[in-house]
Formats: structure tokens, sequence, C-alpha cells
């Protein structure tokens, strides 16, 4: 019989929630109040002869300096989660191979998390319920052709013009309050890139006129789009860009941005629509 005390099965079960996660997440989702605490309890699941937990190093980089290490479940503590604990395999958020996370993606991935990690705290302490919450690193298919098998895509994709054309949304979601559901797109962006910005977001009202991203999960209503940008200065001008295009017009509350560091002080509030309107999520 394996010992876990109650921390130790909290790490483990907010890995398979939030699939990857670093030292300071850990903290924001109150494991413990002090990271040395912290760090005692990673190591001794990362440690074991079969080591529950594992993480991925990274070189420092160039703008940001060191950077934190990035934790996952093992398969051994997949099979604790679903042995011990009566998690379905099917519950559990684990990469199938240790590079899949990659170090020019360190930054967007982190800040996609961040936001699955404000939702959730969000919606706990409201009581709501989330359905799903699906990244666009998580995959389905096979990595080879298989017969009888799909090939390996992202679980986020929407395809829309006849299924001629898709995007990958970083994240989508549904979840649930006592008056209804509600399912929603995520887009992060790290960079300046506001061409770039607009010419996804464009696609996004093909998408939305189609009502693509309902129909992929049979919802009745429609859906909205999220944005987190880095910096301010870039969210000021894709809003000005989106002003200029007419065909942003009749979507004006399907995307409300934040930057990633408004995001963190709240979730709820403070949102802006291309307007620059602030709104709520909701």
């Amino acid at each position: 019989m394996i010992y876990l005390n109650e921390n130790k099965i909290k790490i483990l079960e907010l890995l398979a929630t939030y699939k990857f996660l670093t030292t300071s997440q850990f903290l924001r989702l109150g494991i413990v109040k002090y990271r040395p605490n912290l760090v005692n309890l990673l190591k001794d699941l990362r440690d074991r002869q079969k080591p529950f937990i594992a993480r991925i190093k990274f070189p420092v980089h160039a703008k940001f300096g060191r950077i934190e290490d990035v934790y996952y479940l093992t398969r051994h503590g997949v099979k604790f989660l679903t042995e011990h604990l009566n998690w379905n395999i099917e519950d559990i958020k684990h990469p199938k191979q240790q590079n899949s996370f990659f170090f020019r993606d360190y930054f967007h991935r982190l800040w996609t998390i961040d936001f699955h990690i404000e939702f959730r705290l969000w919606t706990e302490n409201k009581g709501y319920e989330i359905l799903f919450f699906d990244y666009y690193f998580d995959k389905i298919g096979a990595n080879r052709t298989k017969r009888n098998l799909p090939r390996l895509e992202a679980l986020t994709k929407i395809t829309y013009n006849n299924g001629k054309d898709h995007i990958f949304a970083d994240a989508i979601s549904m979840f649930k309050t006592p008056e209804r559901k509600y399912l929603f797109c995520l887009e992060v962006y790290t960079g300046k890139d506001t061409k770039r910005i607009i010419n996804q977001l464009e696609k996004y009202t093909l998408a939305l006129a189609e009502g693509q991203p309902s129909l992929k999960y049979n919802f009745n209503r429609g859906a909205r789009i999220y944005i987190i940008l880095e910096h301010k200065s870039n969210l000021e001008a894709v809003l000005n860009r989106m002003r200029e295009n007419d065909i942003f017009e009749e979507f004006e509350n399907y995307f409300l941005f934040k930057t990633i560091d408004d995001l963190r002080k709240s979730f709820f509030y403070r949102w802006k629509n291309y307007k620059f309107e602030e709104k709520n999520f909701l």
C-alpha cells in the first residue's frame, strides 16, 4: 500500500487537472504557503524509485533569465490516481511524451494554464461546474496513420467554410451555472504582432458566423472568444485595428480582451470589447 499525505495527493490531482504546472502556479493554487515546503513535497514525489511526477528544465531565457521548471505526471502518477483514488483515465491530463513542452512555446503555454487556473478558482468560488477545459496541446488520434484511427490533432480544432478551413483555439471550455451553460474559446498571444492577431480574429468571425464553435459541441447558444495579450500597448493596437475593420462590427460583444497582468489581478471584471468598453466575464 502506497501512502501519500494530503498535500502530495493534491499535487497529483492538480497536475491531472492542469497537465503542466510550475512552482509559482502550485503556490497560486494554495498547496502550501511557502515555496521551500512545496519544493520538499515535489522532490519526494519526483525522486522516489517509481516517480509520480517529473520535471522539464529549460535553458536561461534571453529576456527573462532563469525560468521555472515545469512539472507533469508520470505513468506511475497516473496509475496511482486511477488505482488508489478512482480517477478515470480519460479525466487525467498528462503528456504522452516528455518532449511535448517546447522552450519556444514556454510562456504561451504557461499563460494559457494561468487563465485556466484563474478561471477554475473563480468557478469553484461561485460553485459553478466546468464541464470540460481542453488545451491546444491536448491531442487526439495517432502519431502515425493507423487503420481506423484519425491522425493526431488538437482537441481545439474548429472547422469552417464547409470544412475546408480551420483554426486551433488555444483552449475551449464549457461550464455550467444554475441558470445555463456557457461555451467559450481562448486565445493567448505573446509578443506584439498585431497583424497576426487580427488575421486570426478575422478567421474567428467566419467560424462564428457559421456557428461552428457551438455546432462542434451541439450547443444551442453562441460562443465567446476571450483574448489574453502580453502587452497593454499591443491590446490597444489590436482594438484600434478592429474598429477600422467592418467585419468585427456585428461581433462587438463576442470578443473580450485583457493583458496577462490584468488577468492575474482580476479574473471576472474589467475585460474590454473592441470599442474599449469595460465588460465582465459573463
